[in-house]
């Protein structure tokens, strides 16, 4: 028997090296990609915001503006950290090159703000609690009163109606049900991502339209032949265009809560209206 035994593994040497040091605190350094000489010139990077939650753990965020010099940019990213508790002498900029090479240089943080080139901010705070949930009720701003924007227990961003939080058996049913249990994104972040598809589909049907409308005074013919061959160009079908933006008009309520302002845009844009943010 003794020889049909596996031969024994010998024994592991002790590391010529010194052993792992203990610490108290570790810290994380986010370096600029840029030269000395080009930072102060560079309009786009980081906002890093830090605070502490009410039960005392050190919460960070990123927010990736792309004109900091822009009129009023910086103050409304400002502005939009605030909501969440983030204190403007608690924020710093890192100018960067692009917003990829920030998420592939530093996927830990990921800017889930965004303060596109017209000033506009969208998104709120990655929270990561315990056991995989992607909230913690320890996040709601202690500032938060009437009318004033806060993170919920549930990850949510909703108006803060001053009265109490649910608790116990509620806080976790709100929990259980509000997104995929395997999902990487909160459901406010979800919206958003919803949001901005549609965005994008009624951006690219109001500039198929304005498309056609030149084509067709430059040749003399009519819109619905040049519809086809601009949208067989494209890759698109107009038809089915049309029925995908209705669709998630009737599928998503945070996207029927969007159509007054993807309705404002085609209004105030020329040439088939603003496109939406990158």
């Amino acid at each position: 028997d003794n020889d049909r035994k596996p031969p024994a593994l010998p024994a592991a040497e002790a590391s010529p090296e010194a052993p792992i040091a203990k610490a108290v605190r570790s810290a994380v350094t986010f370096r600029s990609d840029l030269t000395k000489a080009s930072r102060g010139a560079h309009n786009s990077g980081v906002l890093h915001a830090t605070r502490l939650s009410r039960a005392g753990r050190e919460e960070h965020c990123f927010a990736w503006v792309a004109n900091v010099s822009g009129p009023g940019h910086l103050d409304a990213a400002l502005a939009h950290l605030g909501r969440y508790g983030f204190a403007r002498p608690d924020v710093v900029f890192v100018p960067y090159s692009t917003r990829s090479n920030w998420c592939e240089r530093y996927p830990l943080a990921y800017p889930h703000i965004l303060c596109d080139g017209d000033g506009r901010c969208s998104g709120a705070p990655y929270w990561s609690g315990g056991g995989g949930a992607y909230a913690s009720a320890a996040a709601v701003p202690a500032a938060a009163g009437p009318g004033q924007i806060a993170v919920t227990a549930d990850g949510l961003v909703a108006p803060s109606s001053g009265g109490a939080r649910p608790r116990g058996r509620a806080l976790g049913a709100r929990r259980a049900r509000r997104m995929i249990p395997n999902s990487n994104l909160p459901q406010e972040e979800r919206d958003v991502l919803h949001v901005e598809v549609y965005r994008y589909l009624t951006w690219l049907q109001r500039t198929l339209d304005a498309a056609d409308g030149v084509e067709a005074a430059a040749v003399g013919g009519s819109a619905p032949s040049v519809r086809r061959a601009v949208s067989n160009s494209a890759g698109v079908s107009p038809a089915n265009l049309t029925r995908l933006i209705s669709a998630m008009e009737d599928t998503f309520r945070c996207v029927r809560a969007a159509v007054p302002q993807a309705e404002a845009e085609a209004a105030g844009g020329a040439g088939g209206g603003a496109p939406p943010a990158p």
